[in-house]
């Protein structure tokens, strides 16, 4: 299955059905060109129609993980993690904001604990956590409708209360152990996001 990718693309209504899933994602919008938005796994911006796409990103280690963040990843409260918050833009415009957490058990004392520097910075989990012996077999995507607080209202430039799309996502390693979970926030007074999902096809043996 590809790995999940996030687009802007044109749209002319929404679609009857959505379907939360694993496989490629869009955030479709009444837009005239079809951007590609980064994700912290996944490719810059803007990068395959030339639009200009940026993000901006701040990590903080040793953060000590709260009650909720700790129970999506198996360990306990208080453990130390590095908490990495992503804004992203698309010619100027925030599309997105991402609020990414890993275990410090998992990357302390690697060239990866930063997800923006070193080696592989910016080459999202499913690299870097390769990179350190670690292999993501799964990621698991919840999207839940939200109100915008005033601090996601100033980032994304709408309104206190204004609907958004919030999808708790969860990677997980071979064994099954979660090694990284993100809070990704999408304005959906703007934006739609649509799941592509791939379909394996079976080859029909000839007699």
């Amino acid at each position: 299955m590809d790995a999940a990718r996030v687009h802007i693309e044109p749209v002319r209504r929404r679609p009857e059905h959505r379907t939360p899933h694993l496989g490629r994602q869009h955030i479709r919008a009444d837009h005239p060109h079809s951007v590609p938005v980064r994700r912290p796994e996944h490719v810059s911006p803007g990068r395959q129609q030339g639009k200009a796409g940026t993000w901006e990103a701040h990590s903080q280690a040793r953060t000590p993980a709260p009650e909720h963040i700790a129970e999506r990843l198996a360990i306990s409260p208080g453990d130390l993690c590095v908490v990495t918050r992503y804004e992203f833009l698309a010619d100027g415009q925030p599309v997105q904001l991402s609020e990414s957490w890993e275990p410090m058990a998992i990357t302390d004392g690697t060239p990866v604990v930063l997800p923006e520097m070193g080696p592989l910075a910016g080459m999202g989990v499913v690299e870097r956590m390769r990179s350190i012996g670690v292999h993501i077999d799964v990621a698991v995507e919840v999207p839940r409708p939200a109100r915008a607080t005033q601090e996601q209202a100033n980032l994304l430039g709408i309104s206190v209360g204004d609907m958004l799309l919030q999808i708790e996502r969860t990677y997980y390693d071979t064994d099954g152990h979660p090694v990284e979970t993100a809070d990704i926030v999408v304005a959906d007074v703007r934006w739609e996001v649509a799941y592509e999902i791939p379909i394996e096809q079976r080859k029909t043996q000839q007699s």
